[in-house]
């Protein structure tokens, strides 16, 4: 049954890949509209990646298309609703339907955002609220955070023993007790590229201290002193040695209490710098003894290449006050993080798929051999196996591909900062990635503000929160 699935899978399913070769040094460039000609013009199917994208160079273009932006983030947002919500239906069902996972995953037109997405997209949907004075809709955001990292959190674990499953289910005519399923097992794969210091020193992959600080700040700016809380705890168990959360933290009472009577500008600063390496497939050929004869086959698994722009802005100025940026989440680590924790399930899907692959073509040369008795005719049926066995080791190499695909247009790192600003029109200078200064005159409110800043090598989008517009 698992053979004639993955057969009939190779035919049918359509390996997707990101064809926008263009994007990243275009994007990286601050080329917004040509970057979001490249993404309509080279996705085929439109779907939750492809709203991510959109989502985020909608909202960093030169004039801001923020209603946009916003409806492609929350079209993602649903599919991420919709998919922790069928899960369990998923991973609980039937043999087939478990075998047809390990097999597609990742190949389907559709696109499940990693876990690191999921969070920094209720970030940026809460800061394109903010930018139009949507303080209310805003802190749904800031709810929503919290919710969503239980579910990702239960959902991780459901992978876990779905993976154990799988491995040992005897019904895939797969022995997994053979197979060292571990990054280490895998010839010449680049495993310091995603086992090292910084990434082993994160718990998980989606817990974003820059993400807990807003979701905070949101909270008390509307006075909400226990929601806000736990937010700059988190956030300090996160960077335990940031200043900013330990201020924030600690003042959260006595600024709760003085907010009616605030006179200034209580600014929260949110810097994003370098870019996500683009994912890349490794491969590397594994013999297997299966059948009559040893099968060469050509495994793949995503990797990360090293970063090349990693800027780290150190400070903004706001009218030639020295404001000090502080790192809150390396989202670099967090995504290799993601591919670490997620490899072990990578793992089980390739050699699933190898093994099914060189199992079909078992199957094909035994029946070919035992067509007839006669010389010529084993011969003449012998080569037509041949062909029809490389045949199904064509369409199973077309799966046996690595899913490279991820949110390409994301930061390296997040930074942030807080500050006590006169209100009023504001002059913010900061340095960019070539060492050209920027300056960008912005009018801050009484109360509580946020200022978005996105850097690129040689420019950046900057937005900045608007008044409550009544809707608090």
């Amino acid at each position: 049954m698992f053979f004639v699935l993955v057969i009939a899978t190779g035919c049918s399913v359509a390996v997707r890949k990101n064809k926008a070769d263009g994007l990243t040094e275009t994007f990286r460039s601050g080329d917004i509209p040509t970057s979001i000609e490249i993404v309509q013009t080279t996705t085929k199917n439109q779907n939750a990646l492809y709203s991510l994208e959109m989502g985020q160079l909608y909202r960093l273009d030169k004039n801001p298309r923020i209603d946009e932006s916003t409806k492609n983030l929350l079209d993602a947002d649903l599919y991420i609703e919709n998919w922790h919500e069928t899960f369990n239906e998923k991973v609980r069902a039937n043999f087939e339907i478990l075998s047809a996972y390990l097999v597609t995953e990742g190949f389907n037109s559709d696109y499940t955002p990693k876990n690191y997405e999921a969070s920094i997209l209720s970030q940026y949907l809460a800061l394109n609220h903010l930018s139009q004075g949507n303080w209310s809709l805003a802190m749904v955001e800031a709810k929503k955070m919290a919710l969503r990292e239980k579910l990702i959190e239960a959902i991780t674990q459901e992978k876990v023993l779905m993976i154990e499953k799988a491995n040992e289910n005897s019904q895939t005519g797969i022995d997994f007790s053979k197979t060292k399923n571990t990054i280490e097992s895998i010839n010449g794969y680049p495993v310091a590229l995603i086992k090292n210091p910084e990434v082993n020193k994160l718990k998980n992959s989606y817990q974003n201290a820059a993400v807990y600080y807003l979701s905070a700040f949101l909270f008390e700016s509307q006075g909400e002193t226990s929601l806000a809380a736990p937010g700059y705890r988190l956030a300090l168990e996160l960077q335990p040695n940031a200043s900013t959360f330990k201020e924030g933290l600690r003042n959260l009472e006595s600024n709760v209490k003085s907010k009616a009577n605030k006179d200034t500008a209580d600014t929260l600063f949110i810097v994003e710098s370098g870019f996500l390496p683009k994912m890349e497939s490794y491969k590397y050929a594994k013999v297997f003894n299966f059948g009559l004869s040893p099968k060469l086959l050509t495994i793949s698994y995503p990797t990360i290449p090293r970063m090349t722009e990693a800027y780290k802005p150190s400070a903004v100025l706001a009218n030639q006050k020295n404001i000090n940026l502080e790192l809150a989440a390396n989202i670099d680590a967090m995504a290799r993080k993601e591919l670490q924790d997620d490899m072990p399930a990578y793992i089980t899907r390739a050699i699933s798929r190898a093994i099914a692959a060189v199992g079909a073509q078992a199957l094909v040369e035994t029946a070919a051999k035992s067509k007839s008795n006669n010389a010529g005719q084993n011969a003449a049926v012998g080569i037509a196996g041949i062909i029809l066995s490389e045949t199904i080791a064509n369409g199973m190499q077309s799966l046996n591909t690595a899913d490279v695909r991820h949110w390409q247009t994301l930061p390296a790192y997040t930074y942030v900062a807080r500050s006590q600003i006169q209100p009023g029109k504001t002059s913010l200078q900061f340095a960019l990635p070539n060492g050209a200064n920027q300056i960008e005159s912005v009018n801050l409110q009484k109360g509580y503000n946020v200022v978005y800043i996105r850097m690129f090598r040689n420019k950046a989008s900057i937005s900045i929160s608007k008044p409550s517009s009544g809707n608090v």
